[in-house]
């Protein structure tokens, strides 16, 4: 039993020092001069609610996963399985930072886009319109792969839903602050991933 409890601590611990170090890479990003404080906000963007409601669904799927592996005590899956839940993990940090460097100021969390943010239709953006929401799919599935975990794939499923219907109401914000998103979507027909969605 005392096996297990240790397994417990440092699976948490690893998750911990995981989403430290993701929370660290976010808010520690800079926009041009200014505080940290003031980027946070400009990070944020002004639907707060959105932010918090992600904030804590990624963070409940971030704690269950070492939870679930600790519970179970023996994988249902191969091990194989993990490697590949890390090859989607660095897969989706590779997209994820890509996508950031493509958007540089105008980056938000927030669904409406920046007051002085501007149109970005380049890099992967031009390939799809939504690939930061790419990253995180991509992110949750080799999470879920790599704790073999069927209560962080269910996450996942939360976790598409909550982007489908983020995705609508910000392309609809989209549409509404530039004139140039519906020749934008003409062009780039794929949401998320190409001829698939």
């Amino acid at each position: 039993m005392r096996g297990h409890w240790e397994a417990l601590v440092t699976n948490t611990s690893n998750a911990v020092r995981c989403l430290k170090l993701v929370c660290r890479s976010v808010f520690t990003l800079r926009h041009g001069s200014g505080t940290r404080v003031q980027n946070v906000r400009r990070i944020i963007g002004s639907d707060s609610g959105w932010v918090l409601a992600q904030t804590f669904l990624f963070v409940s799927i971030a704690l269950v996963g070492p939870f679930d592996a600790w519970r179970r005590r023996s994988g249902s899956f191969p091990a194989s399985v993990r490697v590949v839940g890390a090859i989607l993990l660095i897969a989706s940090v590779a997209l994820a930072r890509r996508s950031r460097a493509d958007l540089a100021d105008a980056f938000t969390m927030s669904p409406t886009p920046l007051e002085d943010g501007v149109f970005v239709d380049s890099g992967v953006y031009g390939v799809v319109r939504h690939p930061m929401y790419t990253s995180v799919i991509l992110g949750m599935a080799g999470y879920a792969a790599f704790w073999r975990s069927w209560w962080v794939s269910a996450g996942l499923v939360a976790t598409m839903a909550y982007l489908y219907i983020k995705i609508r109401l910000e392309e609809q914000r989209l549409s509404e602050r530039f004139i140039t998103y519906q020749s934008y979507r003409a062009r780039v027909s794929w949401k998320l991933l190409p001829r698939i969605y």
